[in-house]
């Protein structure tokens, strides 16, 4: 892909990386934070995080149509200042960054605990690593193709499991 080159998704495809992101979370983390008795108000609360997230992200969408043609961290700049503004972005990367450890620790222990209870840790991180990098040298359109077709495969085998 050439450097600049302008990235085009669907709205369809925005809206399968939503979900399958929102779907793998709650399966990831889900298991690893219930106590008892939460019963059905996990799920509840679930759906109602994606109303909680789309009022979170409305000041971001207001500055997203505000400075359409410059990136994330100089519309921080502009608003805060020189200093202020590099200094909230960083803090914003670092944030940004410690989510991949995080979704990463979760996942080690959810195949740890439930299908890969032999394989060492470094083996599951290894192949997590190189999932990851395939993917991002990919970049977003491919793995938004792959959301795409998975949506129909994770809703289906989802509603196969509510019945039964």
């Amino acid at each position: 892909m050439k450097i600049g080159a302008v990235l085009k998704l669907t709205a369809f495809q925005i809206i399968a990386l939503t979900l399958v992101c929102r779907i793998l979370i709650n399966f990831g983390f889900t298991p690893t934070v219930i106590l008892p008795p939460s019963n059905q108000d996990a799920w509840i609360v679930d759906l109602l995080t994606g109303v909680y997230i789309a009022i979170c992200y409305l000041p971001l969408l207001f500055l997203c149509n505000r400075f359409r043609n410059i990136f994330i961290t100089e519309y921080f700049e502009i608003i805060l200042g020189k200093w202020i503004g590099k200094l909230f972005a960083f803090l914003i990367a670092l944030y940004l960054l410690s989510w991949p450890f995080t979704f990463t620790a979760v996942l080690l222990d959810f195949l740890k605990s439930s299908t890969l209870v032999t394989t060492p840790k470094y083996i599951i991180i290894a192949l997590l690593l190189i999932i990851t990098a395939y993917s991002a040298y990919k970049g977003i359109n491919s793995i938004a193709k792959a959301a795409e077709i998975l949506i129909f495969y994770i809703v289906g085998i989802i509603l196969i499991f509510t019945v039964l």
